[in-house]
């Protein structure tokens, strides 16, 4: 947008120009992130060089193959984490043969396999 037409909706929006700027823009910390996130992401490839004469508003970077496949096998280790902590911990806490539950008919205890005194 040029500058008439930012005025024009600063006034459509019923404020100035000064309060449209500082409301409604990110703040430059934001731009900055991202225009160094560009550069540090071309670096992690080492296709930094490629870009050479270019400035940052120039380079396009494709993320959502690399952060996808990224995702999915963060997930795929976390669920195997998950499964094999879950098989570990049920194996840990399995009741001996005398803790067993005998069910015969009414309510047992559930750690010692009695019959329970309440009803």
């Amino acid at each position: 947008m040029n500058d008439n037409d930012m005025e024009q909706l600063a006034k459509f929006l019923g404020h100035t120009l000064g309060i449209h700027r500082s409301s409604y823009r990110f703040p430059d910390e934001v731009y900055q992130t991202a225009k160094l996130s560009k550069l540090l992401i071309l670096m992690e490839k080492g296709k930094a060089g490629e870009f050479r004469g270019k400035t940052l508003d120039e380079i396009y970077v494709q993320l959502d193959e690399d952060l996808l496949v990224l995702q999915s096998e963060d997930n795929r280790k976390r669920k195997l984490r998950r499964m094999s902590t879950i098989s570990r911990f049920k194996k840990f806490n399995r009741p001996e043969k005398s803790q067993k539950l005998r069910i015969r008919g009414g309510k047992k205890c559930l750690f010692h396999g009695r019959k329970s005194r309440r009803t």
